[in-house]
């Protein structure tokens, strides 16, 4: 299991958060990247360190990437991908950070996105080209511990080789 870093892991101890998911099985991809081979089939999972308040470093996470496979990448911020997707080949981004604008306004929309932090990326799935991006409503809460038609959720994501 992989798992990446957000703004509030950088804000208050990125060394003990990353401490902790190693103790809990999970491998933190900061700035890295997993190569994954089933059969003859390849699929690359590369974390990004937070866009906006970690050390983004795209040569070292990309360095091992190499020839054909599927690449799915994790990156807190889904204003990443926007930025960055088509720079280098990304099939599928995975992201969070919106918390899918926890209070949701009919006809308004979420009431905590400002445009800055992905007002227009910020649930579900998007396409430009041929990349895709998934942004999670997760299960957490910001500013005010309460949804509103916005419930919370844990994506689960299976993937197949061609038979």
């Amino acid at each position: 299991m992989w798992g990446i870093l957000g703004n509030h892991d950088n804000y208050l101890s990125p060394k003990k958060t990353i401490k902790k998911l190693r103790e809990s099985n999970i491998e933190p991809l900061v700035n890295s990247s997993a190569k994954i081979i089933s059969g003859e089939d390849i699929l690359y999972l590369f974390g990004f360190d937070d866009y906006k308040t970690g050390k983004l470093d795209l040569e070292k996470t990309l360095k091992y990437i190499k020839g054909e496979g599927i690449k799915i990448g994790l990156s807190h911020n889904p204003l990443f991908w926007k930025k960055y997707s088509f720079d280098f080949k990304i099939d599928l981004m995975l992201s969070g950070h919106t918390h899918g604008g926890q209070i949701i306004f009919p006809f308004l929309g979420p009431l905590f996105l400002l445009p800055a932090h992905g007002r227009e990326l910020y649930k579900g799935i998007y396409k430009i080209k041929d990349s895709f991006l998934y942004v999670s409503r997760g299960i957490g809460t910001i500013h005010l511990p309460l949804r509103f038609l916005c419930p919370p959720e844990i994506t689960v994501f299976e993937f197949y080789a061609k038979i």
